[in-house]
């Protein structure tokens, strides 16, 4: 029924570029056209609608349910500010805002109107006496619930029809988990691979949607708020950049499983995982400032984090600002024997970000943010290893590299988001400038020792220019039916390079005849236009049936410039090789539904595609000019459920993945690599999230996933046959969680932390990949244990944290060669941290 059209411009077609922006205009023009014609309907305000209330007494965390089920409006609070706290009945025609006020008559909570179809509820700024006593939050035992925006609507985790995790950043904090590698613990199926053992230099992969080659780009889209970050296409290091958040400016990381192509398109065809920052809060003042220390085994220094952040109202209820920082110094542990370096693979994680809220109506809201973050490390956190015994070299802590390697990604991303509401259905415009700069430079001495150099420095760099605009229409509240259309586009430009020394022996100097060796440049445009559409329909008040639909077409064009030795060109008579131009067009849907047995148990069925756009190769004898966009259609069936009053949570996934058209690297006998859609894979599984309170105060959750994605057509570039595991995904993962909170003394609260991880054995390539020059590693299975406890008075709060408790020495990745270079774990880590907010 869909199908992807792909071909080179031909006689009377239009330039790429034309007919992008001409799709652009259309999806653009009809949402104007709605919204113009939704601004001139009239509307009712909501604030003056009243209802009519017949709610009994019950948990204050069951009352805005209730009242905003009615009302369809979004009433969103912090579990920890109503934990405890019953709310009276509520009886007669009343409106939202009276509704709300009778729930918490008596309680120092207040309600602040975000939108005009949302609520939060929150404690006072200033809260010497809190009306919540201690001793009642520890008399709750229900579970915290969860609001996420996976399906671009504020909605109850519980009740969004999509295998959905959620990690607040408290918890992150609170565990001390500071990178995407330690994010993986919470959920379920995510595998976060380290090509340095650092931050930011990652692949993820969900439910084994993975070849194993970092030459194709991302299965799993990253995005921030609600813009994509990273490369759409290949040709920037698009398969192996992530970007690394500090938790110290985020409210949570949502992570969604299975193809999310519909709402969020390219390279989501494994999933997505997406940051989720605070905004500014219009009516308190608050600042916060926190600072570490820990020791790491085998480094020679010791580690350091500060932080601080601010929230300023310059006009209650009306703007605000909001301000952060930190950086976290990690030391080095792995010692560099051919230099006689110790503990030389030291780094940072340095974060800013700076948000403005305006609000000056209730209808509209405009925010404005800049963030940087960067990822600078002096050296890869792997160590020399036999390729044949898996036995190190030189040490469990040694690297044989006589050359220094470096790592740094840098990203600057600037957002512009409006969004006006209308009563009956809201606008949203977000536009995202971002730009990504990668550097790596390292050893090819494998390659060109000894006879350029003792070391051969060969340098990469890459610099990625991405503009995106978003502008949709959406319904309010819980309707009988909810829609969502919109339109997409972005512009992508990048740049990147390699440079490769050539070096006299002895003297490591540059060797006048033969430097550079290479020198290569391919600059490269992508450009997509997108539209959407989404609605759900309330057929039963149990019974909900949703689908989707997106419309992507994509243009792009790269070229490459080289000289060197190797070419046999100089830098003033370079070789330009011209790359086809592409251009693509692809559907995805979703269609899923959903029956509610209960407010707390669910059953839902889901069917949903994603895709990875294609590209181009260079033109050589026996290699496709092009290659197409690969393909996933995802089939799901998933159980959420909350048991004895919400103090037990189960959800039950099982899915199965269909991977068409897969993009497979393979290389000409003259060792030129290129892609083809000569792959198909299957991945079928189970996912597992449970949480339970026990007693007052313990809350353990476990997460597991059993994967088995594998090959169902040769790929013998990669060195793959039929019937092959899938490399990077083990078939068993899981975690268990544990939290302890306890009043010691009065206005003294203690907090005890656990998170054990199971990782199996898996591959990094395919095992027959030494066939084709790259030969296989396995990776045994490992555990790993955190451990914090901490104290809390007020606005203080100290916290000692032990990471990688037992010491546990594994390998994470490996790239092959002689020796092979493999990341470790990190080596145990004992710190203490303090926070204070104000």
């Amino acid at each position: 029924m869909f199908s992807t059209l792909e071909r080179l411009p031909g006689k009377g077609d239009k330039p790429g570029g034309d007919r992008v922006l001409a799709h652009f205009r259309i999806y653009i023009a009809l949402a104007v056209l709605g919204v113009i014609g939704c601004i001139g309907s009239p509307v009712v305000e909501a604030a003056d609608a009243t209802y009519s209330f017949d709610l009994p007494e019950q948990p204050l965390a069951d009352a805005p349910r209730a009242i905003g089920h009615e009302a369809a409006v979004n009433i969103i609070f912090a579990p920890e500010v109503v934990d405890g706290v019953r709310s009276p009945a509520i009886h007669g025609n009343l409106t939202v805002d009276q509704a709300v006020r009778q729930a918490l008559a008596g309680k120092n909570l207040q309600i602040r109107q975000a939108t005009p179809s949302s609520m939060v509820i929150e404690r006072p700024s200033q809260d010497n006496s809190p009306p919540i006593a201690q001793e009642e939050t520890q008399n709750q035992q229900e579970l915290a619930e969860v609001v996420v925006t996976a399906q671009k609507r504020a909605e109850r985790l519980q009740d969004v029809p999509v295998s959905v995790s959620a990690v607040s950043g408290t918890t992150l904090e609170a565990t001390r988990a500071t990178s995407l590698a330690d994010y993986a613990a919470f959920v379920p199926g995510l595998q976060v691979t380290s090509y340095t053992g650092q931050p930011s230099q990652v692949n993820l992969t969900l439910r084994g949607i993975s070849t194993g080659s970092s030459a194709a780009n991302q299965t799993v889209a990253i995005y921030v708020d609600e813009v994509p970050v990273g490369s759409s296409s290949i040709y920037a290091f698009g398969g192996s950049s992530g970007i690394d958040l500090l938790p110290y400016d985020v409210e949570r990381i949502e992570v969604l499983e299975g193809p999310q192509g519909t709402l969020y398109g390219a390279s989501s065809l494994g999933g997505l995982l997406k940051y989720v920052t605070r905004e500014p809060n219009l009516q308190e003042t608050q600042f916060r400032v926190g600072g570490d220390v820990s020791d790491l085994y085998n480094a020679t220094r010791a580690g350091y984090g500060v932080r601080a952040s601010a929230n300023v109202p310059l006009i209650p209820g009306e703007l605000a600002f909001s301000a952060s920082v930190s950086q976290a110094y990690t030391p080095g542990y792995i010692d560099n024997v051919a230099t006689n370096e110790r503990s030389f693979n030291s780094g940072r994680q340095d974060a800013g970000r700076l948000a403005v809220l305006w609000s000056p109506t209730s209808q509209l809201s405009i925010e404005l943010s800049a963030m940087l973050n960067r990822s600078p490390f002096n050296g890869a956190g792997y160590v020399s290893v036999d390729q044949t015994t898996g036995q190190p070299t030189a040490g469990r802590y040694a690297n044989t590299d006589p050359e220094p390697d470096s790592n740094n990604v840098t990203t600057q991303l600037y957002t512009a988001r409006l969004r006006y509401d209308m009563g009956w259905g809201s606008v949203t415009s977000v536009s995202g400038y971002s730009r990504m700069s990668t550097f790596s430079q390292a050893d090819a001495s494998s390659i060109y020792f000894p006879i350029f150099g003792d070391y051969a420095d060969f340098a990469s760099r890459a610099d990625i220019k991405k503009f995106t605009q978003e502008i949709r229409l959406a319904s309010s509240g819980q309707r009988t039916l909810q829609w969502l259309v919109g339109a997409f586009f972005t512009n992508e430009d990048a740049h990147q390079s390699s440079v490769g020394s050539a070096l006299t022996p002895g003297i490591n100097q540059p060797d006048r005849a033969f430097d550079p060796l290479l020198s290569i440049v391919e600059p490269s445009r992508f450009r997509e236009v997108a539209g959407f559409a989404n609605a759900t329909w309330k057929v039963l008040d149990q019974w909900d049936i949703s689908a989707g639909i997106r419309d992507s077409h994509n243009v792009q064009s790269v070229h490459e410039s080289a000289f060197g030795s190797v070419f046999g060109a100089t830098s003033s008579e370079q070789l330009v090789t011209d790359f086809p131009q592409v251009s693509q067009s692809k559907v995805t849907y979703s269609v899923s539904s959903s029956y509610h047995f209960s407010p707390d148990q669910m059953l839902y069925a889901r069917v949903a595609t994603g895709y990875r756009p294609g590209g181009a190769n260079q033109l050589a004898p026996g290699v496709p000019p092009t290659f197409g966009a690969d393909t996933t259609t995802n089939y799901e069936i998933g159980f959420k459920s909350e048991w004895l009053d919400r103090k037990l949570l189960l959800d039950l996934t099982q899915y199965y993945i269909d991977w068409q058209d897969t993009q497979i690297t393979a290389a000409t006998p003259l060792n030129l690599f290129y892609i083809s859609n000569a792959g198909a894979a299957i991945s079928r599984g189970t996912e597992l999230t449970t949480a339970v309170r026990p007693v007052r105060g313990l809350s353990i959750g476990v997460n597991a996933a059993y994967t088995n994605a594998r090959l169902t057509k040769d790929a013998p570039g990669l060195g793959g046959m039929r019937g092959d595991q899938l490399p990077g995904t083990p078939k068993f993962s899981g975690s268990l969680i544990a939290s302890y909170e306890h009043l010691l003394v009065r206005d003294f609260t203690g907090q005890f932390n656990a998170v054990w991880r199971l990782v199996g054995g898996r591959n990094t390539l395919f095992p027959g990949s030494a066939d084709v020059g790259t030969p296989n590693f396995r990776l045994s299975s490992y555990n790993t244990l955190d451990l914090s406890a901490g104290v809390n008075r007020g606005g203080w709060s100290t916290r000692l944290f032990v990471r990688n408790a037992t010491n546990k020495y594994a390998y994470t990745t490996s790239i092959s060669g002689e020796p092979a270079l493999n990341a470790i774990l990190m080596p145990r880590t004992l710190g203490l941290s303090l926070d204070v907010t104000f």
